[in-house]
């Protein structure tokens, strides 16, 4: 979320990921998205602006979106930054709980208590995995 500073350059350096960026701020989504058409198409091409909360994401069956192509989507990366107590919580129960890579970066550690609720209330699964194919060739091998 936030100024989309973070998501438009995980767009940029990994052309194969598509990147949904959640944010319950509209103005900021809309100015990311603002941002992101600044870039050359193919980065805004792969880039979902989607206001949502958090919460909503423990209801669905899958972090994939409808829209998603299941043949080009084969794993989940789940990135933080900033993200403020229990949301970091609720980060790595999804993280857990559909098998996906993440990263965070936590702040703020005592608030969204409710999120550090649901996220110990919810169901785990103890791995993940992140489709190697989706790094570049440089990076792919470290």
């Amino acid at each position: 979320g936030g100024r989309g500073d973070l998501a438009i350059n995980l767009a940029r350096l990994l052309p194969k990921l598509t990147v949904h960026m959640m944010d319950v701020h509209r103005p900021s989504l809309l100015a990311a998205e603002a941002t992101a058409m600044e870039y050359e198409a193919a980065v805004s091409a792969r880039m979902r602006f989607v206001v949502q909360d958090v919460t909503a994401l423990f209801a669905a069956p899958s972090l994939l979106t409808p829209q998603s192509d299941a043949a080009n989507d084969k794993s989940v990366l789940l990135v933080g930054l900033h993200v403020c107590g229990g949301l970091t919580d609720a980060i790595l129960a999804l993280a857990r709980r559909h098998r996906a890579a993440f990263l965070c970066c936590p702040c703020c550690f005592l608030k969204h208590p409710h999120l550090r609720q649901l996220a110990h209330e919810s169901e785990a699964t103890p791995s993940f995995n992140l489709d190697s194919s989706l790094l570049p060739a440089s990076h792919a091998s470290h």
